[in-house]
Formats: structure tokens, C-alpha cells, sequence
């Protein structure tokens, strides 16, 4: 079954590539390797659908909260992870999806506080204390997410394209004296941000259907912004910055102590059956997944090899970007029936099947990751579970044309080649039997008295 169709190594710069499938001799199409990486470029970025894939699977990382000064240690804080989302989404070939990868919100220091990262993250706040600390907050991280519908053509869809979100981190607080942390980037629901012992509270995080709220200040000092919209809620009094998501998170607020509050996470938003979680930080990153074949099209008996694809076993480099666990597998089918039952995922990520069995028609062949060990993918980073995620690719069949029927061919004997040739039919001359002569018997009478006369001429004669 197709996933609805609500949709479509790291890259620090720009797209790959643009995935186009390139023909092949008699018509066939192959379709070029199954895996694009994006990385934070401020600005949308496209991924054109290749042929025959029709469904993918998408890992997406929220950016990471910025940290904030400690104005007594003289050091920045802790970072805040983004948030993480797994999922298979529906794709048509040859449409683009618009894919928005946040950017880390940057660090607090003794000087200014910190900026919110690319897509929503919320700006930190900056402050000082008896003339003596200055402390700036972390800005949250922004969102990554991908974007579905015509708009995608120009790269400008709006917030309600959005099909998959990973929630930014909210940024770390500053103080004079201690650097609240920001809450993880969701997931489904951004976490709060840290608060402090005198009632301070941290931002709220974003959740499915609203923005976090902003930290709440001690006695007679500000409280942090809440979040608006997919935008997270810049802090007050040192606070750091509201993530970026589906809703952004809350600003942090200021403390009567002197130290702000951590700021929200933003939230994410994923199909009921995808996996959440927290992702490094860092910046954010998104990574397509789908099948690639050795034929779109071909004749009912023949074969195509098709080839799942999911991270690579590996040391790897660059946030989000994720080592796949060892001891997946995958299974290849269609409809109820199964192609190839538990195939190993290798080290190089892929996993193949080849059949000449398909049936006349179009075909729609899943993929499902129907196991998955528990191996860290990165030594700082938890699971990614692709379990249940499915690639789809479309394999059109048409039927064998049928055999010509054989003509005819004229084939004389020998017997018939012996056959002698018939005389030619013979015209009698006027006379006996012709048309005006005199009668057979009158001649055979006139005829018989001849030769009775020359008889008796003979005797005599002796």
C-alpha cells in the first residue's frame, strides 16, 4: 500500500544534485543513486522526484539551540539538540519537493546575545548585572521541514505546505552565574526550556496546535515572548531564544537572581506512524531515501533489479547524517505478494531484489525495513529506527505481444509433379462423326461392297 499522498553525506551548501532519471535504449529509464543530503543554506532548496519512485522515506534534524553565556565562568554554555522525525511520504515523479533545512541559532557571549537560527528559531537576550556581568542567551534552533504543492516550482511555498517538520532546539540561557539549558526541538512536542529556583520557568515548548508560552520572570522582571506561529519567542533578561517547528517554542524569561531562562523547543510534525525523537546539534539536515531500479518499464518475464537504500554503515561526518543500524533488513513486495522476504541491509546501505515474475500492469513495488538492531549511529547520537519505513517504486508491465501466425506455404508432390500431361484433344476432319458428313454405318456398308468386288475381280483373273 501507498503511504497517503499528503506529499515527494552532508551537504553544507547546496543541493547535490538534482536527481533526474536518464534514458536508456528501447525506451526504459534507470533511475541515478537513491539518496540526496541536504545541509543549511538559508534558503529553500528542491529535490525533483526521480522516475518511477512513488513513495520515499525522509529523515529530517531540527537545528540546534545556540548556548549562553556564563558570565562568572567566562565560558558559553551547552547547545540544545533539534528534534528528529522519520517518516514515508507519497511522491508523484518528476515534481519537485521544497526542502527547508533550520540553521543552529548562534551562541551568547559577553557582548550581544545570540541570533535565531535560519527558519523560526527565536533571538536570545542579552543583559547585565550590577554593572559587573553581561551575559547574552542562546538563539533557538530553526526547524527543517519539507514543503509539498504547486508552489514548490518557484520555491516559495508557505508554512501550510508543510508535510514533515523537525523541531528546533530552544536556546540556553545567560547569567551571571549559571546558564539555564533550552529545551529539545521536537519531535511531536518541543520540551520546556530550564528554569531556576526562584519560579522562574523556562519557555514552553510547541506543541501539535499551539507555540509555547514564554518563561515566566521572577519578581518585577520581564518574561520571555511566547512563540507565534512556526516563529519561536525571542527571551528577556539573558533568556534564550525559542526554537523553531510546527509551533515555536517560548522565549526564555529573566530571573530576580540575575540569570535568564532557557528557551522552548519548537515542535515537530510527522504521520501518526513515523518515529520523533532528539537529533545532535548542530545544524540541521534533511535526507531523502528511495528505490532506484534498472527499469521503469519493461515486458511481461522479464527482469529488473531494484535496490532499497538507507544510511551507510560508517564513520560519517557533519550532523544528521546517520550510520544505519546493523541487522536491518528489507522486504520487497507487491500488493500481499512477497518478491524477496528479509533481505540484509549491507554495510553500504542497500539492499537488492531481482524478479521476472511481476505482473502485467503497473506495479508497485515497497520496500519495508522489516528489522532493526540497536546500534548507536553515532557514539553522541541515540537510534534512528527505520523500522516500518517504506520506499515505493513504480515498474509499468505490458503484455508479450503474441506470436505471428504462420502463412501458408503452397507445396507441390512428387506425384503430382509426375502426372503426365494430357494429349491434346484432337478435332476430327469432316467425315465420320463430323459435323455434315455421311453416317458411320452408310460408309461401313459402301466400304464392305468395295472390298467384296475386288474379290471376285481376283478369281476371275486366276
Amino acid at each position: 500500500m501507498r503511504p497517503s499522498r499528503s506529499i515527494a553525506a552532508a551537504v553544507p551548501a547546496a543541493v547535490a544534485a538534482l536527481f533526474i532519471a536518464t534514458a536508456t535504449p528501447g525506451g526504459a529509464t534507470t533511475t541515478p543513486s537513491g539518496s540526496a543530503t541536504f545541509g543549511e543554506t538559508g534558503a529553500p532548496q528542491a529535490f525533483t522526484v526521480p522516475a518511477g519512485v512513488v513513495g520515499v522515506t525522509a529523515a529530517l534534524a531540527g537545528g540546534g539551540g545556540g548556548s549562553g553565556w556564563d558570565a562568572a565562568e567566562g565560558s558559553g554554555g551547552t547547545g540544545t539538540s533539534g528534534g528528529l522525525v522519520t517518516a514515508s511520504l507519497a511522491t508523484s515523479p518528476g515534481t519537485t519537493l521544497e526542502v527547508v533545512v533550520g540553521g543552529e541559532g548562534t551562541n551568547g557571549n559577553s557582548s550581544a546575545a545570540g541570533g535565531g537560527g535560519y527558519n523560526g528559531g527565536g533571538n536570545g537576550s542579552y543583559a547585565s548585572a550590577d554593572s559587573e556581568f553581561f551575559f547574552g542567551g542562546g538563539g533557538g534552533g530553526g526547524a527543517t521541514d519539507i514543503r509539498s504543492g504547486s508552489c514548490t516550482a518557484s520555491l516559495s511555498c508557505d508554512d501550510s505546505t508543510r508535510v514533515l517538520v523537525a523541531g528546533g532546539g530552544g536556546g540556553s540561557a545567560g547569567g551571571a552565574g549559571y546558564s539555564a539549558p533550552g529545551g529539545g526541538g521536537g519531535g511531536l512536542t518541543g520540551a520546556v526550556g530550564g528554569g531556576l529556583g526562584d519560579g522562574t520557568t523556562g519557555g514552553g515548548g510547541g506543541t501539535q496546535s499551539a507555540p509555547g508560552a514564554g518563561g515566566t520572570g521572577g519578581e518585577a522582571v520581564a518574561s520571555g515572548v511566547a512563540g507565534s506561529g512556526a516563529t519561536g519567542g525571542a527571551g528577556a533578561g539573558g533568556g534564550g531564544g525559542g526554537g523553531g517547528g510546527y509551533f515555536g517554542g517560548g522565549g526564555g524569561g529573566e530571573s530576580s537572581a540575575d540569570n535568564g531562562s532557557g528557551g522552548g523547543g519548537g515542535s515537530g510534525y510527522a504521520p501518526a506512524d513515523a518515529y520523533s525523537g532528539s537529533a545532535v546539534s548542530g545544524e540541521g539536515s534533511a535526507t531523502i531515501y528511495w528505490m532506484t531500479a534498472t527499469a521503469t518499464s519493461l515486458t511481461a518475464g522479464g527482469s529488473v533489479t531494484l535496490t532499497a537504500n538507507l544510511p551507510e554503515l560508517g564513520p560519517v561526518d557533519g550532523p544528521g547524517v546517520f550510520d544505519a543500524p546493523v541487522g536491518l533488513t528489507e522486504t520487497f513486495t507487491v500488493g500481499t505478494t512477497d518478491l524477496c522476504d528479509d533481505v540484509a541491509v549491507g554495510t553500504d546501505g542497500t539492499a537488492t531484489c531481482t524478479v521476472s515474475n511481476l505482473p502485467v500492469g503497473t506495479d508497485d513495488v515497497t520496500a519495508t525495513v522489516s528489522e532493526v538492531a540497536v546500534t548507536a549511529m553515532r557514539s553522541q547520537a541515540p537510534v534512528l529506527p527505520f523500522e516500518g519505513t517504506t520506499e515505493i517504486f513504480e515498474v509499468d508491465v505490458t503484455a508479450a505481444a503474441p506470436s505471428p501466425t504462420p502463412t501458408p506455404t503452397a507445396s507441390v508432390s512428387a506425384a503430382a509433379t509426375a502426372t503426365a500431361t494430357p494429349a491434346p484433344a484432337t478435332v476430327p476432319a469432316a467425315g465420320a462423326g463430323s459435323p455434315g458428313g455421311p453416317p458411320a454405318a452408310l460408309l461401313l456398308v459402301l466400304g464392305g461392297g468395295v472390298l467384296i468386288a475386288a474379290s471376285r475381280r481376283f478369281r476371275r483373273a486366276r
